[in-house]
């Protein structure tokens, strides 16, 4: 069996609270679980491209049978991590760029990539304007780690 990359929490208290999920999302073991509120969709779901605001990591409770991945169903719960202070562990999306060390400092997007079990959630550098709700503490070029926490948002 082949080493595994810690995803996830990796710094802080890891304070939060349990709460319902929105059915229909899956929670990839390679993948980000940042999730937002959704009142459309009765609970937390996955960020995506253009999510403004975070509400925090979720603890997916478990994979499904013979997948990497959990979907939920109407009533699932899972315990959401929600320090500002925390620091978490996610994969990249070089798409836009290359990872490199000069990306401390800088805000982070998400992009939901592939469909079904195989979704995975990954950070993303953005163009200025785009909306960024983490931001990248620390790399880890050789293993493709980005390391962010949450930003904190103003009401509008």
């Amino acid at each position: 069996m082949g080493a595994f990359l810690r995803l996830g929490q990796v710094e802080g208290r890891g304070k939060g609270k349990e709460l319902t999920l929105a059915a229909g999302q899956y929670y990839h073991i390679l993948g980000g679980h940042f999730v937002k509120m959704s009142g459309a969709q009765n609970g937390a779901s996955l960020c995506a491209s253009g999510t403004p605001t975070v509400a925090g990591w979720v603890i997916s409770p478990k994979q499904d049978t013979g997948k990497d991945a959990y979907l939920t169903v109407s009533g699932d719960k899972g315990f959401l991590i929600n320090g500002y202070e925390d620091v978490f562990a996610i994969r990249p999306d070089e798409t836009f760029a290359s990872m490199a060390a000069s990306w401390v400092g800088y805000g982070m997007g998400m992009t939901l990539a592939n469909a079904t079990y195989a979704t995975i959630q990954k950070a993303k550098l953005v163009a200025a304007g785009t909306a960024s709700p983490l931001a990248c503490v620390d790399v880890d070029v050789e293993q493709k780690i980005l390391y962010v926490r949450i930003k904190t948002h103003q009401p509008a």
